[in-house]
């Protein structure tokens, strides 16, 4: 199943490295957060991988297009500082962390009740009252 989410950024990178070899570094690391990384986060609030083997596999294409971006044999992290970019993993995790939050303040409309409980826990008078 992996493997069609895979096939799209592929083919997007290959296409930036073929028409875009001479553009400037702000150009590709653009040209590559609107092609190949939005199609590698299409969707992962639902399917977001969790396997090593799966997320390793997605990582891979960031790694070869960050290297293509700038044209280094710096390791996969200096390049990801270079290019003021976040790993996939970390993305997923903050994308999550962020629909969490707007569920929960009421930001996107879903009836959470019946997957989260909350106890609510008042303080009055010295005693705690549930």
């Amino acid at each position: 199943m992996l493997i069609r989410y895979q096939v799209r950024p592929t083919r997007f990178l290959a296409l930036l490295k073929e028409h875009a070899k001479v553009c400037k570094v702000l150009t590709l690391t653009t040209s590559h957060c609107a092609l190949v990384r939005s199609q590698l986060e299409y969707c992962t609030n639902v399917w977001s991988p969790f396997t090593a083997r799966n997320i390793n596999k997605l990582e891979r294409i960031q790694r070869r297009a960050t290297k293509f971006i700038l044209k280094t044999g710096d390791d996969y992290n200096t390049r990801e500082e270079n290019l003021n970019l976040l790993s996939l993993e970390d993305r997923r995790f903050f994308l999550d962390v962020l629909f969490s939050y707007k569920v929960l303040n009421g930001y996107i409309n879903i009836d959470i009740s019946c997957f989260i409980s909350f106890y609510y826990i008042v303080f009055a008078f010295g005693k705690i009252l549930v």
